[in-house]
């Protein structure tokens, strides 16, 4: 079962990560990384450019590169993962990605793909989070949160010293004083540093 999808654009070719649940042992089922491929060629006939793309490349299993600490990490599964962009939106190989392990803090790491016959995710960074249902939109240097069951929003910076850091000082979205009462949507657009929520105010308008 396919759990979550991105795309990762790189030039004329755009790798979709997936995280899929491996049930080959129903007694103990598995959350693992794939990747496939599609590329673009571009051509000009009169005057008009045409874009082709390639059929999808068959998934690999993503590669978790093996660093020096890569212990802190043994036994997590991902959840969710969502693609960091720096520059105009069109281009990124970073991706945060959540992940998971009974009796042990719940992770957000920010990995570096590379894409290729060998697909492989080199972490950058992790942080410590509060509880696996915080949706998460990574934005360079923070990361908002949403938590659903606190009706809360907050940004929280990455640790710039410390790798596998609880994450620095949170900034709390005042949602009270726009007389929030829920929040029926939460839409990260990180692709424009932005993120968008729908919600129900005092009154019952949304």
């Amino acid at each position: 079962d396919v759990v979550s999808l991105q795309p990762i654009v790189m030039g004329n070719r755009m790798d979709i990560l997936a995280v899929v649940s491996d049930t080959t042992t129903p007694s103990s089922p598995q959350l693992k990384v794939f990747a496939c491929a599609i590329t673009a060629t571009v051509s000009m006939a009169g005057g008009i450019q045409t874009i082709t793309l390639s059929d999808p490349s068959s998934f690999t299993q993503v590669t978790f590169a093996n660093i020096e600490d890569e212990t802190l990490l043994t036994g997590y599964s991902p959840l969710d993962i969502v693609a960091e962009y720096w520059g105009d939106g069109q281009y990124t190989d970073l991706v945060a990605i959540k992940l998971y392990k009974p009796m042990s803090p719940p992770m957000l790491v920010r990995y570096q793909f590379t894409s290729g016959g060998s697909p492989t995710l080199t972490r950058v960074r992790a942080m410590r989070i509060d509880n696996s249902d915080m949706i998460f939109c990574p934005m360079r240097d923070e990361v908002v949160f949403y938590v659903p069951k606190a009706r809360q929003i907050f940004a929280q910076r990455w640790d710039k010293i410390i790798v596998m850091g609880k994450g620095q000082s949170r900034f709390m979205y005042p949602l009270n004083e726009y007389n929030v009462s829920s929040i029926i949507q939460f839409r990260c657009v990180s692709e424009r540093g932005f993120f968008q929520i729908l919600t129900k105010a005092t009154g019952s308008t949304r």
